[in-house]
């Protein structure tokens, strides 16, 4: 979980069931907005700044690599893989569902998506969910 401590800090905590037994999981990243596990030892991290990036994070070392700058707030685990997709805005301006494979670290393009549309999801069955709201028009 991702939260906001007493001193407005948003860093990702770990929690057991009961809430009772809470661990800082990397101290040294901040501020987290949202989060995916790619593997149990592996998350991928929005960091807020201007622009917001896309870290990669192990949990064993500490280490963290920037992925992605100018991304979109939706991270998500690729189903049967060690892999997440988020949207990023790549060098030509257009915005794209990604993929980073956690394990070599190699980002790849999936789809170009429109203008607007950051929020993705993935089915069981590995299908892709895009949301776009159209401009209301008057």
């Amino acid at each position: 979980m991702a939260r906001a401590e007493f001193d407005s800090v948003q860093r990702l905590w770990r929690f057991d069931w009961s809430g009772k037994d809470t661990r800082l999981v990397l101290p040294n990243v901040n501020p987290v907005g949202y989060f995916a596990w790619a593997s149990d030892t592996v998350v991928g991290l929005f960091v807020l700044g201007t622009p917001p990036t896309l870290l990669l994070a192990s949990t064993i070392s500490g280490e963290t690599k920037l992925v992605w700058r100018d991304i979109g707030r939706s991270i998500q685990k690729i189903p049967h893989r060690s892999a997440l997709s988020f949207v990023g805005r790549c060098d030509d301006g257009k915005l794209r569902i990604l993929e980073i494979d956690s394990q070599t670290q190699e980002v790849r393009p999936l789809i170009q998506v429109p203008e607007g549309s950051e929020y993705h999801a993935w089915t069981p069955q590995s299908q892709l969910l895009i949301a776009h709201r159209k401009p209301a028009q008057y």
